[in-house]
């Protein structure tokens, strides 16, 4: 599928089937992480749309399942979008951690070479997720726990190395 994505699954699915889908990997994601706790944590997936999403989250909720998965923007949404905000409520309700993780990067033109779509990308892709929560007052939700992947292009320009 053109817009598939395992963090943000099946943009142009129809719902119910996102919701499926979604309720059959974390069912098994958890069961595997219910196997063996000491090696795998599980984030789990939910649909794109925000009703299913919410859904699938309290379903989650009392699983071996620590999160959820979420991609640096859905659709043409930035992450301040004030359409997220039951995302955002749930997960602070349900003390699940989100994990932004980048996706959907540029790969034509001058970015097609030199694996600059993950090089440069990805980070760009994080970049604009993190100003974009921050800025947009997605930590107006006081006890919303997020972690983003690919940050290593932070710490560098923080710690002068």
């Amino acid at each position: 599928l053109k817009k598939w994505f395992p963090l943000i699954v099946c943009l142009q699915a129809k719902p119910q089937d996102t919701l499926d889908l979604c309720q059959l990997l974390n069912n098994d994601l958890a069961a595997t992480v219910k196997r063996h706790p000491k090696d795998l944590l599980d984030l789990a997936l939910f649909p794109c749309k925000l009703r299913l999403a919410v859904k699938e989250m309290q379903l989650c909720e009392g699983t071996w399942i620590s999160g959820v998965q979420i991609g640096s923007h859905i659709n043409n949404w930035e992450l301040s979008a004030p359409e997220l905000a039951p995302i955002y409520a749930a997960a602070e309700q349900l003390n699940c951690c989100l994990f932004v993780h980048p996706w959907d990067m540029q790969t034509d033109g001058r970015m097609s070479k030199y694996w600059l779509p993950w090089l440069v990308g990805m980070p760009t892709e994080t970049t604009i997720a993190i100003c974009s929560m921050i800025m947009g007052g997605t930590f107006g939700f006081p006890n919303l726990r997020v972690c983003f992947a690919i940050p290593w292009f932070i710490l560098h320009g923080f710690t002068g190395s």
